[in-house]
């Protein structure tokens, strides 16, 4: 059985372990997949230092070189690709907040919801920097979204398509029928599938 490592999104009160994740680790066990991830929560951690805690983790657990990542975790995996490096990279849904983005954008209610430190550290986070070390390390890359994410936020389907095109030989999928949550369906699938798929190419 092949294992891939899960850093989750942003979450103050659930860590990998939640129940929410359950289709997710039933769907990835269907692919003959054991799933481990981040143990737990964002709280008190900005992008580097969950990031950091993802690189421990993983190391400890030896997973076949497959890291997924969702959401503003997905942001994390590329804060410390260098320090993580992973074979494949999945990203799922990554966060439009990186500093392109929220100069763009410019939102008070996210200093709310994310927080002063986390922001500060967003505000400095290039997506032009995260692709050239993905492309410096020659990492095979997958990105996800749901198809519900055009109406739902369309800024991250935007960074998505750019994420896509600047990642050299990245592949983009739309996972039809599927919203922002990986743990529901019809993306926990959907993932699986495409895991299984890049563990039977590798």
């Amino acid at each position: 059985m092949k294992s891939a490592f899960l850093i989750p999104g942003l979450s103050l009160d659930h860590a990998f372990e939640s129940s929410t994740l359950d289709p997710l680790r039933e769907s990835m066990l269907a692919q003959d997949i054991k799933l481990y991830g981040v143990t737990e929560s964002w709280r008190g951690h900005n992008l580097l230092s969950f990031g950091e805690l993802a690189v421990e983790q993983a190391q400890l657990c030896q997973y076949d070189g497959m890291l997924i990542a969702h959401s503003l975790g997905a942001l994390a995996a590329l804060r410390v690709i260098d320090k993580i490096k992973p074979r494949y990279l999945v990203l799922c849904s990554p966060s439009a907040l990186f500093s392109e983005d929220i100069k763009a954008n410019n939102n008070p209610e996210l200093y709310q919801r994310i927080g002063e430190r986390l922001m500060t550290e967003l505000k400095n986070f290039s997506a032009m920097d995260a692709v050239s070390e993905v492309n410096d390390r020659g990492v095979s890359t997958t990105i996800l979204y749901g198809e519900k994410e055009r109406d739902l936020y369309p800024d991250l389907v935007v960074r998505c398509q750019n994420l896509a095109t600047d990642i050299t030989d990245a592949e983009l999928i739309e996972v039809r029928g599927a919203a922002h949550f990986i743990g529901e369906e019809p993306y926990s699938s959907e993932l699986a599938q495409v895991a299984s798929g890049i563990f039977t190419d590798l």
